[in-house]
């Protein structure tokens, strides 16, 4: 049975990130143009990536 895909974005210093996945896990991460919508909150089940990328280009984590 396959979940359900979200994705959400994430305005790191090197650019835009569209973050792909599902309750399962993270698919992808690929850069994607900055004109994206200004609502560039993530879903749910994708935060938790949300902030370890955040935690990463903050120095918090390596």
């Amino acid at each position: 049975m396959m979940s359900e895909l979200f994705t959400g974005y994430y305005r790191s210093p090197i650019g835009v990130l569209e973050i792909t996945g599902s309750a399962n896990g993270v698919s992808s991460i690929l850069f994607v143009d900055d004109d994206v919508e200004d609502d560039l909150a993530a879903p749910p089940v994708l935060q938790d990536c949300v902030s370890q990328l955040d935690e990463y280009f903050t120095g918090r984590r390596k």
